[in-house]
């Protein structure tokens, strides 16, 4: 005969909830049993409504219950090791795998499976492109003296399309004769290098006329005289999320003149913004994003980098002679014609070039003795497409079946830590530890069946 507490107490298996409001009761022990799973004698005149039992200092589970005869019932125990060692178990350190209580966001929970569905974000702040520009321009390349050179020889311009109309004009409506001769034998056309259409405006320092060789043309346009310039767009990236799921993202970025590229999300994980070094070489329109973390960060290196082009290549047509055989032919004959005739002969020709008809002579002799070539120079080359005023970003990612911050989930199964807790006293809810191992005194049995349950997860109640 012993005296014992009873509790009608609602609890989990493994749980460390410690029953309470308990009543007193004298049980007898069934002969032969086990201090671990004892059998007690209880008489009642009804079935009892017992959940667990207090005797001799430790906690036991009812698991079953049996009519010996009338009034007289035994009861099947195992016992209760998390609330009977309770307060030693917590007292512990532990490697704390999942925790109600404690978490590290930054942890992939692999329990929470992604699916299949996909949730694409804003586009994320920023990324403005002040090189843009919605009204074309267009590059001249040209080798001429004078202006500022920006690679030795060459000197680049860039214009409107209406300076670059006015330049057309002036070569095929020039009636200046002296000009409409130079032009003709020395073919000016060929001291034009390329010519390109941009929206991508390079830097300019000051205007000058443009200068075919040593030849002025008279239109004015803006010098450029950088090689190379270094252009830096931060913009912000839309995660949608905070934590882990992060590292589930594909960040997606398009680029003017490269179009959509992909990067990985774990690539910027603890970044909120992307910085976009843009070089762009200005000889040849050529252009390299570098996809970095932020300059303030610890690391600056290049993530990635895209090559392209912002210059798309437009033919200068020009229509000329070949000038050897056209000087000796026009010299031999139209020339010493004029002189042949004495000075009456050259008297009229002046008269002639006073009337502007001088410059329609010289044409027509040289159209009927010249061999006359058509040619382009450049081509539709190069073609620069997709520019646009900004760089926008965007993330796609896989959601997860469950979301990792839900109240139901974080108390049924926590969220990982991974870390070392110095004591679990001011822990509650759901914790699974990693080799745990109980030092208090107890039986062996019992203190195999604490390291199991709390390496396999409990419920602090």
């Amino acid at each position: 005969m012993a005296q014992a507490t009873y509790f009608n107490t609602a609890k989990r298996r493994n749980s460390t909830l410690v029953p309470s409001s308990g009543t007193e009761a004298t049980l007898h022990l069934k002969e032969a049993t086990s201090l671990l799973n004892p059998t007690f004698l209880l008489t009642a005149d009804t079935v009892p409504a017992i959940s667990e039992i207090l005797f001799m200092g430790r906690y036991y589970f009812v698991d079953n219950i049996r009519s010996v005869r009338n009034g007289v019932w035994e009861i099947d125990c195992s016992v209760d090791v998390l609330a009977t060692y309770k307060s030693q178990i917590l007292a512990q350190s532990a490697f704390v795998i999942y925790s109600s209580t404690l978490n590290n966001p930054n942890i992939i929970d692999d329990r929470i499976q992604r699916t299949v569905e996909t949730i694409v974000s804003n586009t994320g702040s920023g990324g403005t492109l002040d090189r843009f520009s919605d009204t074309p321009r267009y590059i001249l390349q040209v080798i001429g003296t004078g202006g500022a050179s920006i690679s030795g020889f060459t000197t680049s311009y860039l214009m409107t399309q209406e300076e670059l109309s006015q330049l057309a004009d002036a070569f095929f409506t020039d009636t200046d004769l002296l000009t409409e001769l130079e032009q003709y034998f020395a073919n000016y056309f060929d001291c034009i290098i390329a010519c390109y259409r941009t929206n991508w405006i390079p830097p300019t320092n000051g205007s000058g006329d443009i200068k075919l060789g040593n030849y002025n043309t008279g239109i004015t346009a803006e010098l450029i005289t950088s090689t190379k310039t270094r252009d830096v767009v931060t913009i912000s990236i839309p995660w949608g999320v905070n934590d882990y799921r992060k590292s589930d993202c594909s960040i997606k970025i398009l680029l003017p003149y490269i179009g959509c590229v992909e990067l990985s999300g774990s690539d910027f994980f603890s970044q909120n913004a992307i910085d976009i070094v843009i070089d762009t070489e200005w000889n040849t329109g050529n252009i390299l994003y570098r996809i970095q973390s932020p300059s303030s960060s610890e690391t600056a290196a290049d993530i990635a980098t895209f090559p392209g082009n912002v210059f798309a290549q437009i033919p200068v047509s020009h229509y000329g002679v070949e000038g050897g055989s056209a000087i000796a032919t026009f010299g031999g004959n139209f020339i010493g014609n004029i002189v042949a005739r004495g000075a009456q002969g050259i008297a009229n020709f002046l008269t002639q070039a006073n009337t502007g008809d001088a410059v329609s002579i010289v044409a027509d002799k040289l159209n009927g003795i010249a061999k006359s070539t058509a040619g382009i120079i450049g081509g539709f080359g190069n073609t620069a497409v997709g520019g646009l005023p900004a760089i926008s970003v965007y993330t796609i990612r896989n959601p997860r079946n469950i979301e990792p911050n839900d109240s139901i989930f974080n108390a049924l199964w926590g969220r990982p830590y991974y870390n070392v807790v110095s004591n679990l006293t001011n822990l509650s809810g759901y914790l699974q530890c990693a080799d745990y191992s109980f030092s208090g005194i107890c039986m062996g049995t019992e203190r195999q069946t604490i390291n199991n349950l709390l390496n396999g997860g409990i419920y602090i109640e």
